[in-house]
């Protein structure tokens, strides 16, 4: 849908890619696509050496086509597997969760997809719809028994958690990133 064709935002990513510039181009999930869809862009993006891999679930918004669905057209488990497809087929990128989440999953199900392979969210609100304040996403994040990784984005959790809903920071609304807190295993 657009001016452009698949082909067009491809050459466009190369050029980009040749004048030196790391890639970030992504998917959205639940737009009446199947599993081999999303594999086959999974392998799109590789070819790409795509750097930054958002995954956007769709979330409905009056006034464009997919405006008469309540939800995104896949399941949490359907996007929990892509994103672990996604993770093994890119493991050098940063494969980030992106929008659409708090509408998609419920509020126990969102650490899911740090455990199939996601290693970043984006917080606070997007473009055109709202999203979910940087301090419920950090305690999302703890309580899934995790931590918030302040190597990629440089802030102070507890600073974040103290400001509430209503004061997203620029700063913190790009990419949080979450490590688990366990000892990784020799299994």
């Amino acid at each position: 849908v657009g001016t452009h064709d698949f082909e067009d935002r491809v050459k466009t990513l190369e050029v980009a890619k040749e004048a030196g510039m790391d890639l970030c181009a992504g998917v959205i999930l639940g737009m009446g696509e199947s599993p081999t869809d999303r594999v086959d862009a999974a392998i799109a993006l590789q070819d790409l050496s795509v750097s930054s891999l958002p995954v956007n679930i769709l979330n409905p918004v009056a006034g464009t086509m997919f405006d008469d669905r309540e939800e995104a057209l896949i399941s949490t488990t359907e996007t929990v597997k892509t994103i672990a497809v996604y993770r093994l087929l890119h493991p050098h990128a940063r494969v980030r969760l992106t929008g659409g989440r708090e509408v998609n999953f419920a509020e126990d199900e969102q650490h899911l997809p740090f455990e199939a392979g996601a290693d970043g969210i984006l917080t606070g609100n997007y473009l055109t719809t709202e999203g979910q304040s940087p301090g419920d996403d950090i305690e999302m994040i703890e309580q899934a028994g995790m931590e918030p990784n302040t190597e990629v984005n440089d802030f102070d959790p507890e600073e974040v958690k103290s400001r509430g809903d209503d004061s997203a920071d620029p700063a913190d609304t790009a990419v949080g990133t979450a490590t688990s807190k366990a000892e990784p295993s020799d299994d």
